[in-house]
């Protein structure tokens, strides 16, 4: 099988807080289901995961104020916790998977693929964009569990 790639990087602009949009059109190929062309305008909220994203920002910025101030140092039980937020945190928060994101959202709301092969493109467009497996498998698992109820729903972003 070949690999899965994108034939360009299109810019794409902030349109509010959560919402992203294509500004030229966006051309991934897949092994299996070859050229998918997301058209410009497009708008995604990227990885669909608003309450993570807040929630993980003021995970961090409390764990990063407990660890600066020694609050955790000293409940030792609690260290076991801020460790791991403060690092699910800052992967939570980044622009991981930007692209996939684009392409997984026009899928699912366009009903192009059944909703298991749109969550597989998923899968290896984040492979293709650069993201590492375990991190894949996350943007993977997440539509698998919960996206049910917004594929093929004809919203944008």
């Amino acid at each position: 099988m070949t690999k899965a790639y994108f034939e360009n990087r299109p810019a794409m602009r902030q349109v509010d807080s959560w919402i992203w949009e294509l500004v030229e059109p966006l051309v991934f190929v897949d092994p299996v289901y070859g050229r998918i062309i997301v058209p410009s305008g497009e708008r995604s909220d990227l990885a669909s995961i608003r309450i993570l994203r807040e929630g993980a920002g003021w995970a961090l910025i409390l764990a990063v104020v407990a660890s600066a101030t020694g609050v955790f140092c000293a409940l030792l039980p609690l260290q076991a916790v801020a460790d791991p937020l403060l690092w699910v945190s800052i992967a939570a928060t980044g622009l991981y998977a930007a692209l996939a994101a684009f392409v997984h959202d026009f899928l699912y709301r366009t009903g192009q693929l059944p909703r298991a092969a749109a969550d597989a493109v998923l899968y290896r467009a984040c492979r293709a964009e650069g993201e590492a497996r375990w991190r894949a498998f996350i943007f993977w698992i997440g539509p698998r569990l919960g996206g049910a109820r917004h594929y093929h729903t004809g919203s944008k972003g």
